[in-house]
């Protein structure tokens, strides 16, 4: 019996940590290029919605640069309104 709720408890703790994973995080070094990279300085938060991704670009200071949406996590087919902000501010 204790196996049982052992088993069952592992299962729920991984079926909670697969569940809760649905943003995505990638470091840039250049968002408007799509640059990828461990040691860059921008972050790019990505949700998966109905037919697109949709993204946020940050910067080092966590303020918000980008406004995005692509068919894939590549970055390479951009869909919809792009919107840019001000770096230093965060307004368009």
């Amino acid at each position: 019996m204790m196996i049982k709720i052992k088993f069952l408890l592992v299962t729920l703790l991984i079926c909670s940590i697969l569940r809760a994973s649905d943003t995505l995080y990638f470091r840039l070094s250049n968002p408007w290029n799509t640059e990828k990279s461990i040691d860059g300085n921008y972050l790019r938060k990505c949700i998966k919605e109905s037919d697109h991704f949709h993204t946020w670009d940050y910067n080092y200071k966590n303020i918000l640069i980008a406004e995005s949406f692509y068919t894939d996590t590549n970055f390479t087919t951009k869909v919809l309104c792009h919107k840019y902000f001000n770096e230093e501010k965060g307004v368009l």
